[in-house]
């Protein structure tokens, strides 16, 4: 059994329409017999043409009384329900925001009051510094050595 190809399925589809020259549609007459699968492809298209020509001819179903209002109502319900969840997201987002916002500035007036310092990173005050460098001067001069620490 061979595979079906869009091409030969466009091909079927003209081939039931009636819209192939002669000589194109006796070669595909000859393919079809000789082919299952091609014949299978033909026989699916012939069926959904049955079907549309029914459809055609049949009345339309009616619809119950209400049938229009009862979806346009439904439309809104879930728009509404849509809408009430964006607010919700909306509103709770905004409050993260406001929230942030007072601790930024409680740590600004907190900082700029003096409550809180930032540590001078890295900054050696000059008097420790001055103290620090004297006494190693003094170590140095009596010729001591640096204390050992212990297990040493």
């Amino acid at each position: 059994m061979s595979r079906i190809d869009q091409h030969d399925r466009i091909a079927a589809a003209r081939f039931v329409d009636g819209e192939m020259q002669p000589e194109e549609r006796a070669a595909f007459a000859a393919r079809v017999e000789s082919d299952p699968a091609l014949a299978e492809a033909v026989a699916e298209v012939e069926a959904c043409r049955a079907l549309f020509r029914r459809a055609r001819t049949e009345q339309p179903v009616p619809l119950r009384a209400g049938f229009a209002d009862r979806v346009v109502q439904r439309a809104r319900d879930e728009e509404r329900v849509r809408s009430a969840e964006l607010e919700r997201r909306i509103v709770r987002m905004a409050r993260i925001c406001v929230a942030a916002a007072a601790a930024v500035i409680l740590a600004a007036v907190l900082f700029v009051t003096g409550v809180i310092r930032m540590p001078d990173a890295g900054v050696l005050q000059a008097d420790a510094t001055a103290e620090m460098i004297r006494e190693l001067d003094e170590r140095i001069q009596a010729a001591e050595a640096p204390p050992r620490t212990l297990g040493r």
